[in-house]
């Protein structure tokens, strides 16, 4: 059994060279590490072309990870490329009202604080869901959850990243 969350793009304006309306489709989020939550929440690009979550480095250093003690890797892709430090933490997303959370091993990257939003990628979000399928004409995305569709979703609006202000 499973069930299926529908979830609008974002809108955005886009800056020249390119103005105009674009979509994206988009999750707000947030991050945790033991009892240490970003005190934000923050927009996360859902991204099939992401390997892995990619934040920003600057929302891990608030979250306290020391990233001195830290092996980076080398990756492409988002702003040009640069380094990547990776560690396990929650990320905590919002889908038509139901906070999802989940573990992860996330990089984080100063390339993205410029950006100041997240990737959900491939390892760690994608493999939550049986399908997530983009469907660019009518602006909207779809996450194939497995399982039971929760019956309370109205109790997660204090939990989720967009209402927490701790």
């Amino acid at each position: 059994m499973s069930y299926i969350l529908t979830v609008p793009y974002t809108k955005l304006i886009s800056l020249p060279p390119n103005e105009g309306i674009m979509y994206s489709p988009r999750l707000p989020t947030a991050l945790e590490l033991g009892s240490c939550r970003t005190q934000f929440s923050f927009p996360s690009v859902v991204d099939s072309g992401a390997d892995y979550c990619i934040f920003p480095l600057e929302f891990g250093e608030r979250l306290g990870i020391d990233f001195k003690n830290l092996q980076s890797s080398p990756a492409s892709g988002f702003g040009g490329g640069g380094h990547c430090f990776y560690h396990k933490i929650n990320v905590l997303v919002v889908v038509e009202n139901l906070g999802l959370k989940f573990e992860c091993f996330a990089g984080f990257s100063d390339q993205m604080d410029k950006l100041g939003i997240g990737l959900l990628g491939r390892h760690g979000f994608f493999e939550l869901f049986e399908e997530v399928i983009f469907d660019q004409r009518n602006r909207v995305f779809k996450l194939k959850v497995p399982g039971e569709r929760p019956i309370n979703s109205s109790q997660t609006p204090a939990n989720s990243p967009a209402a927490s202000s701790s």
